[in-house]
C-alpha cells in the first residue's frame, strides 16, 4: 500500500505517465475487508489525480487487456507478473513472491532502487535477457509440473478434509509422498535456473 501511495504521489503531476491499478480478482471472488480501491480513495480523500485509474475486481476486465495497454507492470504477488514477462513487458517486483530472482523480473529491494528502476524503464522499456524464455519455462513448471494433486476433499471451493484418515492409508505412489521425501531429504530445487 505504501509503495502504491508513494508511486501515485511521485507521478501525480506527470502528464506522460498514467497509473492503472488493477485490483486482484480475489478481492471479489474470495472477499476481503480491505479493498485496494477503497483504501486508496480513503487515503486521498476521494481526490485522486487525473492520471490514476482503478479497475475494481468486480469489473469484468481481462488482465490481458490491462497488460496490452501497459508499458510496465509493478506487482506485489500475483501470477499477472509472470504474464507481463511472457508478453515481453518489463515487470518490477516489490515483494518476496515465489518467482522473484528467477531472471525475468526487476527485483527491487529499496524505495530508491524502485524509483530508479521505474524511471529507467519509463525511458526504455527493455526486457531482460532471456526474460520471455525464463518466464515461460517457470510458468510451465509452475502450472503443469510443480502443482501436484493431493488427497483432499473440497466443499465447493473450500477445503473440507483429507481423503485418507491417516498417512498410512495413502498409497505410496501418491504425490504427497514425493513432497514428503523432498522435504525429508532437504531437496531444494530451483526449477528455472
Amino acid at each position: 500500500m505504501e509503495c502504491l501511495i508513494q508511486t501515485i504521489d511521485f507521478f501525480k503531476n506527470d502528464k506522460d505517465v498514467h497509473i492503472l491499478l488493477r485490483s486482484h480478482p480475489a478481492e471479489s471472488v474470495l472477499g476481503t475487508q480491505e479493498k485496494y480501491g477503497t483504501l486508496i480513495r480513503d487515503h486521498f480523500e476521494n481526490n485522486l489525480p487525473n492520471n490514476f485509474t482503478i479497475i475494481e475486481p468486480e469489473l469484468s476486465i481481462n488482465s490481458f487487456s490491462v497488460i496490452d495497454i501497459s508499458d510496465i507492470g509493478i506487482v506485489n504477488t500475483s501470477t499477472v507478473g509472470l504474464e507481463f514477462a511472457m508478453l515481453k513487458k518489463p515487470i518490477i517486483l516489490i515483494s518476496e513472491t515465489h518467482y522473484r530472482n528467477k531472471g525475468f523480473t526487476y527485483d527491487v529491494t529499496s524505495k530508491d532502487e524502485y524509483f530508479k528502476t521505474l524511471k529507467d524503464l519509463l525511458n526504455d522499456q527493455k526486457k531482460l535477457p532471456r526474460q520471455v524464455e525464463l518466464a515461460e519455462k517457470y510458468f510451465f513448471i509452475m502450472m503443469f509440473k510443480y502443482q501436484q494433486q493431493l488427497p483432499m476433499k473440497y466443499n465447493n471451493v473450500n477445503f473440507s478434509n483429507y481423503t485418507y484418515s491417516s498417512i498410512e492409508d495413502i498409497p505410496k505412489s501418491n504425490n504427497i509422498y514425493k513432497i514428503i521425501e523432498n522435504i525429508k531429504n532437504d531437496k531444494k530445487n530451483d526449477f528455472v535456473n
